[in-house]
């Protein structure tokens, strides 16, 4: 931050000094080989050594994970302390499914403008390569050390794909909101594509240049952090640097694929959240190619309050000031929907009336779990597209669940500096019908 740029900081402003994250691996890909706790481990380190802050400053530690069976006790402290910071620091797991890693950062925030805290971690982690499987217990047999084998139930897919209200599948509500919204598969295979190719292509090009990818521009230098992994095969460590997901776009399956709603005609029949035509079919819109890739990654911010930025006399390191934050929720059957509630909000807590009060250097970043959830979010609050997801989203980069709320908040970041932007949106749906919102305001 240079002397004409100075601003005035207040105690209880936060601010980013650093934000990093891992390339995302996909599901059994690269990063496979390392548990949710490793990566988180890695992003932590690495943040604080980009912010030239000592494990000895940290006052907090805040991780977001969801999928944590088979982890251990408190995954976020099991990073904390392998990432090196001493074990006399709190860590705190936050768990809101798919906004994790941004109610982490929210949590961070909070504690620093109350200045209970100075410097925190805050983040996201998950390796959803190394979800476990449910082997169900019969209770005559709990006391059993053999269990009955009656049924097994892939942990990830229970504990991400079904809401705790219904047990209805993300994807049959995803479909309903594609649908009320008038967003045919047409239109969702078209906002998949465009994703990909943002992420492909430098900025907001869309007459794909597969030829100019992003991370061949270098745009995600300043956030991934390249990770050593050891090849079981040349028995030599390869530099994983590259977001996996992008090197599997192809359009022309994108336009083939069916809707992935695995269940039978009978069971749709009877399902009544589940859209029908006129005959009482089941209408199809979400694909595999309009939802997010299963993905390994994490993304640590180190936030630190107004305090201690003129105790340690940082100014020039910040990134951007954490403007405002909040929370929404509706019914868990509109979740796709809900950042359009969070955004309103965390824009009045930053002293912004309304999304109409931003311009064309303002920017957003909107979580597609389901592409269904940037075109709808979008549309209600009246954001431009090219001004949403522009280096490319979840559909093209891939969503590490616990991780993603934080990823944005990097990528967000980035693009606020490649575009010189004023403000940053960041929001995050997530099952059950929450979201989440932070305004960043850039530095």
């Amino acid at each position: 931050m240079s002397e004409e740029k100075q601003i005035e900081i207040k105690d209880s402003d936060v601010f980013i000094l650093a934000a990093v994250r891992t390339p995302l691996g996909s599901f059994g890909g690269s990063l496979s080989s390392l548990s949710a706790v490793e990566l988180g481990a890695i992003t932590i380190k690495g943040a604080l050594e980009k912010a030239e802050i000592k494990p000895s400053q940290v006052d907090e530690v805040f991780m977001g994970n969801v999928l944590q069976a088979n982890l251990g006790q408190n995954p976020a402290r099991q990073a904390s302390i392998k990432s090196g910071i001493s074990d006399k620091v709190p860590a705190t797991t936050v768990n809101v499914v798919c906004a994790s890693g941004m109610k982490a950062v929210s949590l961070a925030a909070q504690s620093l403008a109350l200045q209970q805290n100075e410097i925190c971690i805050a983040g996201g982690m998950e390796s959803m390569s190394n979800a476990p499987y449910y082997v169900q217990v019969k209770k005559k047999n709990l006391c059993n050390i053999i269990p009955s084998f009656s049924f097994r139930l892939f942990f990830l897919i229970f504990n991400f794909f079904f809401f705790f209200w219904s047990l209805s599948q993300m994807f049959y509500n995803s479909n309903n909101m594609t649908l009320k919204k008038k967003k045919k598969k047409k239109r969702n295979y078209r906002f998949g594509v465009r994703f990909g190719d943002q992420t492909m292509v430098d900025g907001l090009t869309k007459d794909g240049l597969w030829d100019t990818l992003a991370h061949k521009e270098h745009a995600f230098d300043n956030e991934i952090l390249p990770i050593p992994i050891l090849n079981p095969k040349t028995k030599t460590k390869d530099i994983v640097s590259i977001d996996e997901g992008i090197s599997k776009l192809n359009e022309e399956k994108m336009r083939q694929l069916k809707g992935a709603f695995p269940i039978t005609n009978d069971a749709y029949k009877s399902h009544p959240n589940i859209a029908k035509d006129k005959d009482n079919h089941p209408i199809y819109t979400v694909t595999a190619a309009n939802s997010s890739s299963l993905s390994d990654g994490a993304a640590a911010l180190v936030l630190i309050n107004g305090k201690k930025v003129k105790e340690l006399k940082c100014h020039s390191k910040l990134l951007a000031k954490i403007a405002g934050f909040a929370d929404a929720a509706q019914e868990p059957v509109r979740f796709p929907a809900t950042p359009s509630l969070a955004i309103p909000k965390a824009l009045k807590h930053a002293g912004i009336h309304d999304v109409s009060d931003l311009n064309e250097n303002d920017w957003f970043e909107i979580n597609e779990a389901f592409s269904v959830a940037g075109v709808a979010n979008a549309r209600i609050l009246k954001i431009p597209m090219e001004r949403v997801n522009a280096l490319g989203g979840a559909i093209a980069l891939g969503h590490p669940l616990g991780c993603s709320g934080a990823r944005i908040l990097c990528t967000l970041i980035t693009t606020l500096k490649l575009k010189k932007g004023r403000y940053g949106v960041a929001g995050i749906c997530n099952g059950g019908g929450g979201a989440s919102a932070i305004v960043l305001q850039n530095i």
